[in-house]
Parts: C-alpha cells; sequence; structure tokens
C-alpha cells in the first residue's frame, strides 16, 4: 500500500468515505477490507504489545515480536523469535512469549526506556 497507519486513519477522520483519499489506487473492495483487517490487527497488536504470525506469512514458520522502546518511548525496533510447528506444540511455543516480552523490556531499560 505504501501508506502508514497514520495516514490511512487520517483520511479515514476526515473523509467519511473509507479510503477515498489515502487508497485511491485501490482496485476493489477486497483490498479496503483487507487494510481495515490490518489496521484492526495493529490496533490489538498495540495494545497487546506483542505481534503473532500463526503461519500467516510463510507456511511451517510460527513468529512471534515484543516492541523495544527508545528513551522516548517509541517503538525503536523489536525482539523477535520464530519457529517451526513441527518442532515445538502451540504450548511451548506460548511459553516463550513471557521471555520475549522480558528481553524486549531489558532491552529497552538498557537503551534509557524508563
Amino acid at each position: 500500500m505504501g501508506h502508514t497507519d497514520q495516514s490511512i486513519r487520517a483520511a479515514r477522520a476526515s473523509d467519511p468515505r473509507p479510503f477515498r483519499r489515502v487508497h485511491a489506487r485501490a482496485e476493489d473492495h477486497r483490498d479496503q477490507q483487507l487494510a481495515l483487517a490490518a489496521l484492526s490487527k495493529l490496533d490489538g497488536v498495540r495494545a497487546q504489545r506483542l505481534a503473532l504470525d500463526e503461519e500467516e506469512l510463510r507456511l511451517g514458520v510460527r513468529c512471534l515480536a515484543a516492541p523495544i522502546f527508545d528513551h522516548a518511548g517509541r517503538v525503536a525496533a523489536a525482539a523477535s523469535l520464530s519457529t517451526l510447528p513441527l518442532d515445538s506444540t502451540r504450548e511451548q511455543f506460548d511459553a516463550l512469549i513471557p521471555e520475549v516480552r522480558e528481553c524486549a523490556r531489558e532491552i529497552s531499560e538498557a537503551i534509557g526506556r524508563e
């Protein structure tokens, strides 16, 4: 798409016709629905401070990531982990979530996040 979620949200707020200005090149309604679904997923990621990928991007790869914050509280990077579903159960994968979050928190503190 080439647009940030901030620019999409700004356009949605200023124009009652969804994505008329920002997503002008959308070829069909499905593209707009995919964009809305992506924004909704980003809202969940921000709220949970955790991103999960259950073989959505690549079949056979499961990923999770937690944000690393800079001194101003902005997301500067992420601590991430990828596993193969054939090598670990969902329960084993879920058990890694607190460890990845803790790793991200420690790095955030080390680079100046209060």
